[in-house]
């Protein structure tokens, strides 16, 4: 074939392909626009969707500054009634400072609860959903506080908040008594492996909680647990003291050791369940 006859074959190919393409597209314009303007609609619909979603963030976490900001606040007793321990009905903040730390920790829950009723689903309000539980176990609200970390456990799974109130609902548990409930929870969280986890800390605590029960072996193999399986952890010295204590049967097994206590009593001075991730 010769090459003045090969050129007009393919010149011929395209002119079809082409009169093929623009016959498609005017058989198809009707869909084509429909497709067009769908993808418009979603495109500015995604847009305003994360315009929104960016706008609820920065409300909850100006809200959620709010109650920290509370909780910096320092306490200045301003009156005799204060002084002589009487409460006033209502947090009262002076020119200096509130006037009870019970005042404060009241005026920053609620604070955070406007943060988390408000904007329920942001990372802002889980947080401030997790704080106000934390000053509730504080202000021995049990039944409020227990309700407030079971939301922020079943909202966050993952989370390391979900985390902290699934410690915090076990402190609670411990607290009231309900040393089993407490057992149960503490054991589930020490066989997770997320890395900021501190399982050191939870078999501690899940030591003490069997202790409390009269479960001295179950506490027993909790410790041997913290000075087998992490040996550099801060908690080594607590749980080879605890270890020997049990092991030369020393005090009642329904009783912390005092040492113990007074490590407690030192967490609830400080504010423990306010612990910043």
């Amino acid at each position: 074939m010769k090459r003045s006859e090969r050129k007009h074959l393919k010149r011929n190919e395209v002119a079809t392909t082409i009169v093929r393409a623009t016959s498609f597209l005017e058989d198809r314009a009707r869909e084509i626009r429909f497709v067009a303007v769908a993808l418009g609609i979603i495109l500015v619909g995604l847009g305003g969707y994360i315009y929104w979603q960016d706008r609820l963030n920065t409300e909850a976490a100006e809200l959620l500054a709010e109650a920290m900001a509370v909780m910096r606040t320092p306490v200045i007793a301003s009156t005799a009634e204060e002084e002589e321990g009487v409460e006033s009905p209502q947090p009262a903040l002076n020119e200096d400072g509130y006037s009870s730390e019970h005042e404060k920790l009241e005026a920053a829950m609620l604070k955070f609860l406007a943060a988390a009723e408000a904007y329920p689903s942001t990372s802002a309000g889980i947080a401030g959903r997790y704080h106000a539980a934390a000053i509730l176990a504080l202000l021995e609200r049990s039944g409020d506080a227990a309700q407030h970390y079971q939301y922020v456990i079943d909202h966050e799974a993952g989370d390391v908040y979900h985390r902290m109130a699934v410690m915090g609902l076990a402190e609670l548990q411990i607290t009231t008594g309900d040393h089993d409930q407490a057992i149960d929870t503490l054991n589930d969280l020490s066989l997770k492996e997320e890395e900021d986890l501190p399982v050191d800390a939870v078999l501690m605590r899940l030591g003490q909680a069997y202790e409390m029960a009269g479960m001295r072996s179950d506490a027993l193999t909790t410790y041997e647990r913290v000075s087998s399986e992490f040996p550099e952890s801060p908690y080594g010295e607590d749980a080879s003291r605890e270890i020997r204590r049990l092991g030369q049967g020393g005090s009642n097994g329904n009783e912390l050791s005092d040492d113990m206590e007074a490590d407690r009593s030192s967490d609830e001075e400080s504010g423990g369940g306010l612990v910043q991730p």
